[in-house]
């Protein structure tokens, strides 16, 4: 836990520091961020922190590669932002220690592969964590969110789909969740 505010800054080994943060934070905040950085010298990141001593955990979800990579992958398409869900609205609370099965469809038959959606924890009751991975996989250990009692907090995740859709973990109370989709990756045609 940080001892104080401060705030983190992800940028490629090599390069100067930006004048922007991908993380910020209060004295005993435990947060979760997605962060899309290019790699720089050796294949490295820095990770600069501007104030007290912090523990930092980094968990690799994937990657890019530029035009000229044949070799797997899907392409991204952006979407005007539509809610996808918001359990306020019938479904009910993550349950505490409790799987809750997303079902997604492809109903246009485009071959989503994954979604790019922003979670957001709302009316948090206890601090706890929470965990968005394929339908049909196994957990995995790192989080996408955490959060502490009362708050509101939001993440922008890429979920991958498995079999039927993707399932979130909630370690600890009852909060509720909404899900904005922005985009997803699958085969679709590059732009005119």
């Amino acid at each position: 836990m940080p001892p104080a505010p401060s705030y983190v800054s992800v940028f490629p080994a090599g390069s100067a520091m930006p004048a922007t943060s991908n993380i910020n934070f209060v004295a005993g905040e435990q947060l979760a961020n997605r962060v899309i950085i290019p790699l720089g010298a050796g294949g490295a990141v820095t990770i600069f922190n501007a104030s007290g001593r912090v523990n930092v955990v980094v968990d690799v979800g994937g990657w890019f590669t530029d035009t000229t990579t044949v070799v797997g992958g899907s392409r991204f398409a952006a979407i005007p932002v539509q809610r996808m869900l918001d359990t306020r609205n019938g479904f009910g609370a993550i349950p505490e220690g409790g799987i809750a099965a997303i079902a997604f469809s492809d109903t246009a038959s485009i071959g989503v592969t994954a979604i790019v959606a922003n979670f957001t924890i709302v009316a948090a009751s206890q601090p706890s964590y929470l965990t968005v991975w394929p339908a049909g996989s196994g957990q995995p250990v790192a989080s996408d969110l955490n959060y502490a009692a009362g708050q509101t907090v939001a993440n922008l995740v890429i979920a991958r789909i498995g079999s039927g859709g993707f399932n979130v973990y909630n370690y600890f109370g009852r909060p509720q969740l909404v899900i904005d989709l922005a985009g997803y990756y699958g085969p679709v045609a590059p732009p005119a």
